[in-house]
This record gives structure tokens, C-alpha cells and sequence, in this order.
């Protein structure tokens, strides 16, 4: 019976499987992530949670960490755009999901 499994496993993991379907994730995922960082722009929310609440939540011992400028916040979410068209056309992926998992 295990030897069985066993070999049915091996058989499985052995066969090729076609990679559109990895091909559709990334797509979808990329448009998804273009469309998240686009709302920030369109409904004004990096002004409205970022620059423009009067208290800001900070880590203890980092409350020396200013809020950044409002060119730097905006440049951040560009970059984030622009890494989003990158994840979804397939133009060196492994940095943008690099970057974008530290998000």
C-alpha cells in the first residue's frame, strides 16, 4: 500500500504540467497590484492616511522617524505602478515581487 502511494506520488510529481496557468497568476496578480496602488492616486488616500493625520503611530525607541515628504510618498506609489506593469508583463520579475513584498 505505501509503496503504492509511494510510486503514484513519484508518477505525479514527474509529469510536466503546462505553466499557463502560472503565466494567468502572474498576469491577473500584476493587473490586481496595478489597480490597488492606482486607488491611492484616483481616491486621494496617501494624502489622507499618510500626510495629512496629526498622530502617527511609531515603534518605540524609532519615534525620531519622521513621516516623509509628500514627493517621496508620491514617487514610492509611482514606483509601485510601475512594478505592477512589470510583475504583469513579465519584465524582470524578481525584483518587482522583491520589492513588492516588502510593502
Amino acid at each position: 500500500m505505501r509503496e503504492k502511494l509511494i510510486s503514484n506520488l513519484f508518477f505525479r510529481v514527474s509529469n510536466p504540467l503546462p505553466a499557463w496557468s502560472l503565466g494567468f497568476y502572474r498576469i491577473v496578480f500584476g493587473i490586481l497590484l496595478f489597480i490597488l496602488a492606482f486607488r491611492y492616486f484616483s481616491n486621494g488616500w496617501i494624502s489622507k492616511y499618510f500626510l495629512d493625520p496629526s498622530f502617527h503611530f511609531k515603534f518605540y525607541g524609532l519615534s525620531w522617524i519622521a513621516v516623509f515628504p509628500a514627493w517621496i510618498l508620491y514617487s514610492l506609489f509611482v514606483s509601485l505602478l510601475f512594478l505592477a506593469v512589470f510583475i504583469s508583463l513579465g519584465i524582470f520579475t524578481g525584483f518587482p515581487f522583491f520589492v513588492f513584498s516588502d510593502f
